[in-house]
């Protein structure tokens, strides 16, 4: 009997260890770049007075407590596991994760074998799930770290929310009273994002869309629909970056979970981001929520305390050289907010606000373009209005066209920025390769080649129909651009790097490769693809 007793435990570990193997896998494969930009680099753990991000994870109680007894199981305590998930049930019935893993030990104690670590495909959104919260105890924002994004809050709320839709996680940041006070983390929660996944073009397509967002809403719940929960922050999709890049849609919320649903599965929505109610309704109390920026990205990437000090100086003279050329008034620097937004195919966007509500004629929100050296404004229309105060800003009420208006990026910018720039558009163009890659976009894949590239051993049209074969016929691919190394030579380019790529569950795949690129105008596009 013993002996029995023995082996159901024992199955019970094995259970446990299979997931974590699985997560540990993820894990690695994500943490290579989670703290990685440009100008990041990792920001070192601080140890002493931090408690360790197990024990200092600002999770939900309950999402905590799944946490606590799947370490129990790994501690070979399927005892303990089993009574920890009753008490989550008895708060949260309708915590499916939890329903799955307490199922699971008493079938491995019936002799059964377990079902969320055995492939079964009904449950496979719940072990994705489950592996997301397992890895959320590890992958919070660094202490003192600022997201690549932010280069200072506005005045109009103090609290910052990241959305880090690989990690299926809503962070909520908040400053401290003084300006460059570090951000402290308040919250983490799992969210579910678009069926389709990440990305909204189109009106429709259940893709979450990815760029800097601001709340501009509220909604309660006896306002809605018993299926947006507790409630719901309206966000301002499509900003003025989408809608000068002609994206489509609208009614992209942060809103609550249907009734008789804990939480719901990862990929749900149709585009909102979807917390849990418990979760939602903290964010709904919350009293100066109304105009928080929501970043929502891939992947993360942080910067530290000094790197942020030395971009924010920079931003802040490249903005001063700015406003000399176009405006007819320096803008307010106080409560000045300065955010930033790489798209995928390297472009660089910026939103700069300021509103101050005793006076209203003095508030404004602009968005630049990036230019190498320059910015340019993104507006309606040809021309500019003039505000109240005597600046000249663009009105983003209407659908967008670019502006011509130009200025140089201030000294201290263009000369931090003066090694990398020529290197910049080829290496975001092959970032851009690899993301279409990915995405399985065959047309914006086979774009970013030159019509002169000449495929080794095939005609071009024998091998445009191999690789769109090879793209198509997989149902999910993960490229990555690791290492890179850029040579320049006048309008050629060279990319060395590591290519890693995965698809459909087979053995992760490295090589690396050469891409040779050559400038067309305004893009770089590939002449020549060498392996080894």
């Amino acid at each position: 009997m013993a002996t029995r007793r023995i082996s159901k435990v024992t199955a019970a570990v094995a259970l446990f260890f299979t997931l974590v193997a699985t997560a540990i896998g993820w894990f690695f494969k994500y943490t290579e770049t989670y703290t990685t930009a440009d100008e990041a680099r990792e920001v070192p753990s601080q140890s002493g007075s931090e408690p360790s991000p197990r024990q200092h994870p600002r999770l939900a109680e309950a999402e905590l407590q799944v946490l606590q007894a799947s370490q129990a199981l790994l501690e070979g305590q399927p005892e303990t596991a089993e009574r920890t998930l009753q008490n989550v049930l008895q708060r949260e019935p309708h915590f499916r994760l939890a329903h799955a893993l307490l199922g699971d030990i008493q079938r491995v104690r019936a002799g059964l074998p377990p079902a969320l670590s055995n492939g079964v495909p009904e449950l496979q959104t719940l072990r994705h799930e489950w592996e997301r919260r397992w890895q959320a105890q590890d992958l919070h924002p660094p202490t003192g770290a600022w997201p690549w994004e932010v280069v200072s809050l506005a005045s109009t709320s103090p609290h910052l929310f990241l959305v880090d839709t690989h990690a299926l996680r809503l962070y909520w940041l908040k400053r401290g009273e003084k300006e460059d006070d570090p951000l402290q983390l308040k919250g983490s929660f799992y969210i579910s994002v678009g069926k389709a996944g990440v990305g909204k073009e189109v009106e429709g397509d259940n893709k979450t869309p990815l760029g800097i967002y601001r709340i501009v809403g509220k909604k309660n719940a006896a306002e809605l629909p018993a299926f947006y929960g507790a409630g719901a922050l309206v966000l301002d999709y499509p900003n003025p970056v989408d809608r000068f890049l002609r994206r489509t849609g609208k009614g992209i919320w942060l809103h609550g979970s249907p009734p008789n649903t804990y939480t719901r599965d990862p990929l749900a929505s149709e585009g909102c981001v979807v917390l849990s109610n418990p979760d939602m309704q903290q964010l709904m109390s919350l009293p100066d929520v109304i105009g928080a920026p929501v970043i929502i990205v891939e992947k993360p990437q942080w910067l530290d305390a000094q790197q942020h000090r030395r971009l924010r100086a920079d931003a802040l003279s490249s903005l001063e050289a700015w406003e000399k050329e176009n405006l007819q008034a320096p803008i307010d620097r106080r409560g000045l907010g300065m955010l930033r937004w790489r798209e995928r195919d390297g472009q660089v966007y910026w939103r700069i606000s300021h509103h101050d509500p005793a006076r209203p004629s003095s508030s404004f929100d602009l968005t630049l373009k990036e230019e190498a050296d320059t910015w340019v404004a993104v507006g309606p229309d040809n021309g500019q209005r003039e505000a109240p105060s005597g600046r000249v800003f663009a009105d983003q009420r209407t659908a967008p066209q670019e502006k011509t208006t130009r200025s140089t990026l201030a000294p201290s910018a263009r000369a931090a920025s003066s090694d990398a720039a020529g290197r910049l558009d080829p290496l975001n163009t092959v970032h851009a390769w690899a993301k279409a890659w990915s995405s399985r976009d065959v047309n914006r894949y086979f774009a970013h080649y030159h019509p002169r590239f000449k495929p080794d051993g095939l005609s071009r049209q024998d091998w445009i129909a191999q690789r769109k074969q090879r793209i198509l016929e997989k149902q999910r691919i993960d490229v990555e651009v690791l290492q890179p190394k850029v040579r320049m030579d006048g309008q050629t380019a060279s990319v060395t790097f590591v290519q890693r790529y995965r698809s459909d569950g087979q053995r992760e795949l490295r090589a690396r490769k050469t891409l040779v690129l050559q400038q067309d105008g305004q893009r770089w596009l590939i002449v020549e693809e060498r392996t080894g």
